[in-house]
């Protein structure tokens, strides 16, 4: 049976079209990056969006056997959540699995693009929004 979330994969990870990465190409740092690297942890405040432009990472979180996977990121996608714009703590880890590269992106720039390009900033803005409510939803399902 689908659920909400389900329906809706395609909105809480999308793939970013190759004008997309280009315009966030102009602000962000691009970097190589090896299996195994953390990006961002658990707890972290400093947040950065990446978007996977060779490569894969994942995303996962804390659970009751060491961590749940909550998703493999590949070229085109992004990693983020809405706490990257109010500088609260990451909720999760991002680890490289493959080496690749990505364009990283500051919080300040984050805001720029928010602001200034309505298209990312309805990509973004929606993504983090669907990962925060169905971490919020998973979370009061397993409590």
């Amino acid at each position: 049976m689908a659920t909400v979330f389900t329906d809706r994969t395609h909105q809480m990870f999308p793939r970013l079209t190759d004008p997309q990465i280009e315009r966030i190409s102009t602000i962000a740092e691009r970097r190589r990056v090896r299996a195994g690297e953390t990006l961002f942890d658990i707890g972290e405040q400093d947040m950065r969006l990446f978007v996977i432009l060779e490569g894969k990472v994942e995303i996962v979180r804390p659970g009751s056997e060491g961590e749940d996977r909550i998703i493999v990121h590949g070229p085109g996608e992004f990693t983020g959540e809405i706490n990257m714009l109010s500088a609260r703590r990451s909720l999760v880890r991002g680890r490289v699995l493959e080496d690749g590269a990505v364009a990283v992106v500051d919080r300040e720039h984050l805001r720029m693009i928010v602001q200034r390009d309505f298209q990312l900033s309805e990509i973004l803005l929606r993504a983090f929004t669907f990962c925060a409510v169905w971490r919020s939803s998973t979370s009061a399902a397993a409590g």
